[in-house]
């Protein structure tokens, strides 16, 4: 899963040009804060701790005259998104068509393939995978059943995660819970 960095967004101070003659030029502070995105990321928006939307890639500038804006960068690079606040993230509806969403319950397990390629067994909650620098496939599965069974079961077995996921009692059978 990809870490999510903070960008360090600093206020500029500019000044007005200076009145000819007795008038004395003012000083007028202004906050502007600039945050340059790469075309492999997207910008998380907070303003006043309040999840707002998506930023594009790019250079973005905003004024923030309180020091309310934060901007939190993540990468596609890789594929898991993780951050503190992904459940009002998926809930704002911004990541369809740009992530693959998992919301599994108690019972539920999935196969994560990236780059078609075994990447990891998934436990219960809520995830997100960007789908647009990565080819990611998902597969659900339900863990109530005693005995899992999968074509590719010899390389979901190998991955060493698998065997703390996946693993009960049952441990020759490979169980799916």
């Amino acid at each position: 899963m990809s870490k999510v960095r903070r960008l360090k967004i600093f206020a500029t101070q500019k000044r007005s040009q200076r009145v000819p003659g007795d008038q004395l030029g003012e000083e007028i502070l202004l906050f502007v804060k600039r945050f340059k995105i790469g075309t492999w990321e997207f910008g998380l928006l907070f303003r006043d701790g309040e999840f707002k939307g998506l930023v594009e890639p790019g250079t973005h500038s905003d004024f923030d005259w309180l020091g309310k804006i934060r901007v939190d960068i993540a990468s596609q690079r890789e594929p898991g998104l993780t951050h503190e606040t992904l459940d009002l993230i998926v809930k704002s509806g911004v990541l369809t068509g740009r992530a693959v969403l998992l919301d599994l319950k108690d019972h539920e397990r999935a196969l994560v393939w990236i780059e078609n390629r075994f990447g990891h067994v998934v436990p219960a909650g809520l995830f997100a995978y960007w789908t647009g620098q990565k080819n990611v496939r998902v597969e659900i599965g339900d863990a109530r059943n005693v005995q899992f069974e999968h074509q590719e079961l010899k390389v979901i077995a190998r991955m060493p995660d698998s065997k703390t996921t996946l693993a009960t009692p049952l441990r020759s059978k490979l169980p799916f819970s």
